[in-house]
């Protein structure tokens, strides 16, 4: 009775950690050194796919069933631990009969006689495929961050050295007339500049670093003005086809992210349609069950189709069916972040075979939102005779905004960073407009208003920017809030400081010239 009692509690013992093992997806395993011989658990069989039936594994067997990149690999790590008699760790992965590939880590410690001489191996084996993904993940928005790190280093950079060719540029045309023998050229020049201008707003978008500024826009314009820029993003291997419906499709929205939307958007359309096909946008109108107005962009393409699965999971970060180095998982995520915060929504519809089509809906706001953010006119330039505080770190840019303000009127007393604004202030009798970037060492924009506010009555403020970087302000701003984006024109910076002062701000465009 007692060694049956013993024997029934060995089988529970053994019981309980074959469950333990099932739970935790590990399993053990001993391989005989003397003849290779191997022994696995009903966990370890499972995890390599293969069944419990059949015949017994043995050293050459078991490194049949890894990966074959992993497969000598492995085989070196464990021969090294063996020769040297220590324990080892190390991952592969295992293409299992199922076809499906997990990755598992494997994990053992040498077993000696009583000369120390090796005489086997005690062993564990887990899943850990799972983790093995999260990491992957991690890693590649670790590298996504740095790449939109620099990208929007670069824009910040390229659009400051934009601002100063696209200024002088005006300004020499507006010296030289239009019937001089170089205007055509200036006018080449202008062009360019506006080309790059989109590709930096382009940097900016990817890196996430613009500043959010929604504002009253019409959807089928803004689309509209798109339609070049989504011609060469998609190739001429895809037909592009736009439409939009009648009346007025009054939005409110970041300009630069809504482009960001429907970029995204485009290039997963594109990406679904590999051997070519059709793309087709569309605005238009829409009620919601309560009868609310509503503004629909539809995106729709005749790609491979999505299945109910997948369809279920694509707004989740970092879900993707691309190849590995082909998709972060991160563009219809951030499309979704961007339509929720705009307080709008998003559907989508596909068939395998048949295409996908994405339908985004936004609020439709009224006619008289619109006026209160019409365009600033093109003409007459005007004047000023206020004093203005212009704090900039690019010397190039400080003498273009200088001169441009100086030639239509202004008083502007110039300080290369908020340090040296700070010292001019103090013995300044009148700030009317402090004009300053963003972006700064010591102080940010932001930094250096807060610290003139307390020594002046409250002047004009007026931020510039190319970019906006963590340390020195990741904000919305309302639309209200004065803000010319980098590169502007001459023209561009004397209305936006007349408008400001006479209290008629209106939102310059990413990219400011037109």
């Amino acid at each position: 009775s007692e060694r049956r009692r013993a024997e029934d509690e060995l089988r529970a013992s053994q019981a309980q950690l074959e469950q333990a093992q099932r739970i935790a997806r590990v399993g053990s395993w001993h391989r005989r050194l003397d003849d290779d011989g191997m022994w696995f658990s009903d966990e370890s069989l499972e995890l390599f796919g293969r069944p419990r039936e059949g015949p017994a594994p043995n050293r050459d067997s078991v490194f049949a069933f890894m990966h074959d990149d992993d497969r000598d690999r492995v085989r070196r790590i464990v021969d090294d631990a063996v020769a040297r008699g220590v324990p080892f760790e190390t991952d592969f992965r295992v293409d299992r009969p199922d076809g499906s590939t997990v990755v598992l880590t494997a994990r053992g410690d040498i077993e000696v006689d009583d000369q120390g001489v090796p005489t086997g191996i005690n062993g564990t084996v887990q899943d850990v495929t799972t983790a093995h993904h999260l990491e992957a993940q991690l890693l590649q928005a670790q590298k996504m961050e740095s790449i939109g790190a620099l990208a929007g280093g670069i824009a910040h950079d390229f659009n400051n050295l934009l601002t100063v060719i696209s200024g002088f540029t005006q300004l020499a045309q507006q010296r030289l007339g239009p019937t001089h023998e170089v205007a055509d050229d200036l006018r080449q020049v202008t062009e360019a500049s506006m080309s790059a201008a989109a590709l930096t707003h382009q940097l900016l978008a990817f890196s996430r670093k613009q500043v959010m500024q929604p504002r009253v826009l019409d959807l089928a314009t803004a689309v509209s003005g798109m339609e070049s820029m989504l011609r060469r993003l998609i190739g001429a291997q895809v037909q592009l086809t736009v439409s939009h419906a009648s009346g007025s499709m009054l939005i409110k929205a970041d300009p630069s992210q809504l482009e960001q939307v429907l970029l995204n958007l485009a290039v997963n359309a594109r990406d679904a349609m590999p051997e070519g096909g059709r793309l087709t946008i569309a605005t238009g109108h829409a009620s919601d069950a309560s009868g609310v107005r509503r503004v629909g962009l539809s995106v729709r393409d005749s790609g491979i189709g999505m299945p109910p699965d997948v369809r279920e999971r694509v707004f989740e970060p970092f879900y993707t069916t691309k190849e590995t180095g082909k998709g972060t998982g991160l563009g219809l995520s951030t499309v979704y972040g961007i339509v929720a915060q705009s307080g709008g929504t998003i559907e989508v519809e596909s068939v395998v075979g048949r295409g996908t089509t994405f339908t985004v809906f936004f609020p439709a706001v009224t006619d008289a939102l619109l006026s209160e953010e019409q365009v600033m006119p093109d003409a007459p330039l005007p004047t000023g005779t206020e004093t203005v505080l212009l704090v900039d770190d690019d010397a190039a840019i400080r003498l273009l905004t200088e001169r441009a303000l100086t030639s239509r009127g202004y008083t502007v007393v110039v300080a290369a960073g908020a340090i040296e604004a700070l010292t001019l202030a103090r013995t300044m009798p009148r700030i009317d407009v402090l004009l300053t970037d963003i972006v700064m060492p010591q102080l940010s924009g932001p930094q250096l208003v807060e610290r003139i506010l307390e020594k002046h009555a409250a002047p004009c403020v007026i931020y510039m920017t190319g970019w906006v970087d963590d340390a020195s302000m990741r904000l919305e701003l309302d639309a209200d809030v004065a803000l010319l984006r980098k590169p502007f024109t001459p023209d561009d910076l004397v209305r936006a400081v007349r408008a400001a002062l006479d209290g008629r701000w209106v939102p310059v465009p990413m990219g400011g010239m037109r």
